[in-house]
């Protein structure tokens, strides 16, 4: 795609990301005011499960089917691209279902036996549904992707988000004296009706769609060979988002585990994590889904510039991307430091989690650098390594782990250094891989420029926060967030082309 259409199907996803997101997060803030850290801790207990499974049956398929049925699509190989997608839908119909089953008949056993609490039960066994549907729909967004239709799987997100939360308020609202693991089961419930409508919505915007490609008459591969296609970049994505997956479960059982050794209650343990990781990290993460959007876009990208041979459009690509990273992470960081009390107060109704969130914007801002690394080499073709680099984190994570957070004067802080260290692993491993294809040209003056001006804007900032009376508190904290994007894009992007 030409630069314009890059951006602007960037935009449109951005746009789509920022409205779910903001749903999303509205999402989790009405789930920790009711259940509180214990209840969210056990929510973040069983989400690992969730995503491990979906890992299982349809990781990497978005991507692959963007990146073949792009190439369908653009070279006029209509019947190629309609057996692809139908193709994947019949397999993945049989794969998510067999998944699901297995799973609902072994519920039981992983509440009471690996996450040793059975008030995850009701959660456990209400997903295993939306998990068929979630594939299903996996195949149909990676089908919208490859022939440029963004908006549409972009505009039933947010379609579907906001089902998600409105139901949620209702239930409730009607249901307010729920024990903790009814309450996490209705949340669960919530989520799989949402994928119920998001999958009709797509399911319906398919049909609509696919009638324009039915009257092909181009020539076509075997099933065999486009199948092959899916799966040769499919896999090794897949196999990223399931060794993460196993390692991201191992971790969030393992964790409450090593915070009772420390000699924490596991009441105490499940609330420190759902404060750290669903309150914390939830407000300092926030703006990832920028850079996800982008990315996303940058995948199809990469891989067609690549075939041309466009490497100077790659390098603007990967540059811009890098920079956009850096300044977002500098503007969110210059949030958090300078309103933390309040950022917990407003959302989450606890203001003594500031310095979680002051701990989690400076690990966000290291994610926000890595996530472009991970697109680039998935653009360039270089899944396996992908895979590797984040094998090679998470082992550590997980090493560090066990070996940190059962220490009783280190406990949740112990996890905090694991994070750390195993995200500015696999930036640095990605950073020196791209190196080795494309020489990036990382400024370090540029970089220490950019930096330097965080920090001048935020004392700047701080001081302005301190002027403001309490009376004007709303407006307080939206001038702050004004302040922080609005200065650091201005001045890094004014400061960007003087060099």
């Amino acid at each position: 795609m030409n630069s314009k259409q890059f951006y602007k199907n960037s935009l449109v996803l951005i746009f789509s990301s920022m409205a779910t997101g903001i749903v999303n997060f509205s999402f989790s803030v009405l789930l920790s005011r009711q259940l509180g850290g214990e209840g969210l801790g056990l929510y973040g207990l069983i989400m690992p499960i969730y995503t491990l499974l979906i890992c299982l049956i349809c990781d990497g398929i978005i991507a692959s089917m963007s990146k073949n049925i792009s190439v369908y699509y653009n070279k006029g190989e209509y019947q190629n691209l309609m057996r692809t997608t139908k193709m994947l839908l019949k397999i993945m119909l049989f794969w998510a279902s067999f998944i699901s089953i297995v799973f609902f008949a072994l519920s039981y056993l992983v509440s009471i036996y690996v996450l040793k609490d059975p008030r995850a039960l009701y959660s456990l066994k209400i997903i295993c549904p939306a998990l068929i549907l979630v594939g299903l729909s996996a195949v149909l967004k990676g089908f919208f992707y490859g022939i440029d239709k963004f908006k549409i799987p972009a505009f039933i997100d947010i379609v579907e988000k906001f089902i998600r939360i409105s139901l949620l308020t209702i239930l409730l609202v009607y249901a307010p004296n729920f024990s903790i693991g009814k309450t996490v089961a209705m949340a669960y419930s919530v989520l799989a009706l949402g994928e119920v409508v998001s999958f009709l919505l797509l399911s319906f915007s398919y049909r609509k769609i696919s009638k324009k490609f039915s009257s092909s008459t181009s020539s076509s591969k075997r099933k065999v060979e486009l199948l092959t296609n899916v799966l040769v970049v499919s896999i090794p994505l897949g196999a990223h988002g399931i060794f993460s997956s196993i390692f991201s479960t191992f971790s969030a059982i393992l964790l409450p585990r090593m915070l009772l050794i420390s000699g924490l209650t596991y009441p105490l343990a499940l609330s420190l994590i759902g404060k750290f990781n669903g309150m914390a990290l939830g407000i300092s993460t926030f703006p990832v889904i920028i850079l996800n959007a982008v990315s996303t876009v940058l995948i199809p990208d990469i891989s067609a510039n690549l075939a041309k041979k466009n490497y100077i459009t790659i390098r603007n690509r990967i540059s811009k991307m890098f920079k956009i990273a850096c300044w977002i992470g500098i503007a969110n960081l210059i949030v958090n430091f300078t309103i933390p009390d309040v950022l917990g107060e407003v959302f989450f109704k606890k203001s003594e989690i500031q310095s979680f969130i002051q701990i989690a914007s400076v690990l966000a801002a290291i994610t926000f650098l890595i996530i472009p690394t991970m697109g680039i080499l998935n653009g360039l073709g270089k899944q396996g390594v992908v895979v590797k680099n984040a094998l090679i984190g998470l082992s550590i994570e997980l090493f560090l782990i066990i070996l940190l957070v059962r220490i009783p004067s280190l406990n949740i802080y112990g996890y905090i250094i694991a994070l750390f260290t195993s995200t500015i692993l696999v930036g640095v491993m990605n950073i020196l891989q791209i190196q080795k294809i494309f020489e990036l040209q990382i400024s370090l003056y540029k970089f220490t420029l950019f930096i330097l001006l965080g920090i001048s804007l935020y004392m700047i900032i701080s001081f302005i926060n301190h002027l403001i009376p309490e009376i004007f508190f709303t407006s307080r904290v939206l001038l702050i967030f004004i302040l922080s994007f609005s200065t650091v894009f201005f001045t890094c992007n004014f400061v960007d082309k003087l060099n």
